[in-house]
């Protein structure tokens, strides 16, 4: 498909290009084999200079980050990935201690900024980051995955390791629209079980050693290793441009190869909710109502005193105080009680 058409008084002509790849879904070894399509822009521009098509490309980055919705993808096995838009998440609606939200805010912000990758060209290191938030479930890591592709404006990819082999999470790498996020959820429950260095022999042992075959034994059963997965991320072919976010509830039994710098280039603890987070859900959830019935400094004052009888120490997470406050909507008076 071609599209002729103008911007700035230029002329650009626009080739769409589909490719389709014949897959075998590995959940499903007696569904038939599917196809996947992969498209492919050519943008050229006439005249004696490239300079037209990358103003067009900066103005489409400005709309894009203009929008209000944020494109996800959640990704299993080989199928093609599935999109959503989804309403785009602020920052401040992420209830962090303010140290640790001032840091990843400014890391990521950093990362994403017009100036990174040019600065990685310089010191020769490839143009990607890896995060590696720990805490229990609850606790606002997928929220803060969210928030940093919204602030940035770019595509957020959910993998879903359970469902990947070495080939098939390459394959979804390679395809990457970057700059863009990446978030591996609950990697220490993968039922792959890629932090274990002997999966794949283990694979291969599974076979009965005394068993006698007609014909060949069958294959092992394909699995993520750690080794495939330590090369996806960051190998000599690896793919740059985006920003890796791992999550775990247990980080001891993370292999320590997968966390060291280059792959998990900031470790951050998302923990229970804090006498000071406490403080900040409460304002959030009821001082940003449009229908609120008191005003900002009666809220404020509820959040103080709300905040003085929440626990020192809590096992209370950020979602279940979220969804306790949300119970009393227009009387935070009530939610003190």
């Amino acid at each position: 498909m071609e599209e002729l058409f103008t911007h700035n008084g230029k002329w650009f002509l626009l080739e769409v290009k589909v490719a389709e790849k014949e897959t075998k879904d590995a959940t499903c070894p007696d569904c038939s084999d599917t196809y996947n399509q992969s498209r492919r822009l050519i943008l050229r521009c006439f005249g004696g200079t490239t300079a037209p098509i990358h103003a067009f490309i900066d103005h489409c980055i400005k709309l894009s980050s203009q929008e209000d919705t944020l494109a996800v993808y959640e990704v299993l096995s080989t199928r093609s990935p599935f999109q959503k838009r989804v309403p785009k998440r602020a920052m401040s609606t992420v209830d962090l201690e303010p140290e640790l939200w001032r840091d990843i805010a400014s890391d990521a912000k950093d990362f994403f900024s017009s100036s990174s990758k040019r600065f990685h060209d310089n010191i020769g290191t490839p143009y990607r980051r890896g995060y590696l938030f720990t805490g229990p479930p609850g606790t606002g890591k997928t929220s803060l995955a969210t928030a940093i592709a919204s602030e940035a404006s770019v595509p957020l990819y959910t993998i879903f390791l359970s469902t990947m082999d070495d080939e098939s999470l390459s394959d979804v790498f390679r395809d990457l629209q970057t700059p863009c996020v990446v978030v591996l959820e609950d990697i220490d429950c993968s039922s792959t079980g890629p932090m274990n260095r002997e999966a794949v022999l283990a694979a291969r042992n599974t076979i009965d050693a005394n068993a006698t075959w007609a014909s060949d034994p069958p294959e092992p059963k394909k699995v993520l290793t750690l080794g495939g997965l330590l090369n996806i991320i960051d190998g000599v072919s690896g793919t740059t441009g985006h920003l890796l976010i791992m999550s775990t509830n247990a980080p001891k039994s993370l292999d320590p190869a997968l966390i060291r710098v280059g792959r998990a280039d900031r470790v951050f603890e998302i923990g229970f909710a804090t006498k000071v987070t406490a403080e900040l859900t409460f304002r959030r959830i009821f001082g940003r109502d449009d229908c609120r019935r008191h005003r900002v400094d009666t809220i404020n004052r509820l959040a103080k005193a709300f905040s003085d009888n929440f626990p020192r120490q809590s096992t209370i997470t950020t979602a279940k105080l979220a969804g306790y406050c949300s119970t009393y909507r227009n009387r935070p008076d009530k939610a003190l009680e």
